[in-house]
């Protein structure tokens, strides 16, 4: 997966829940982050769980897009 994910190079826009048990910051979406070899990525993390509220995830879609 690590080989796989390196070579992801396109613009990435990552939106997390901060209590996500699911997919532990720690473990799952930190390591994630930090191998994407994309030069524009941004980590979002939410004071949430698993889910992401919609009018968030909304206006950090459309904010990433107009930049």
């Amino acid at each position: 997966m690590v080989s796989v994910i390196s070579r992801i190079i396109i613009p990435a826009l990552m939106l997390i829940g901060n209590y996500d048990y699911t997919f532990p910051y720690e473990t799952s979406v930190w390591p994630f982050y930090n191998f994407l070899a994309a030069n524009d990525k941004e980590l979002k993390i939410n004071e949430t769980d698993h889910y992401v509220p919609q009018n968030e995830m909304i206006k950090e879609v459309l904010a990433w897009c107009d930049k």
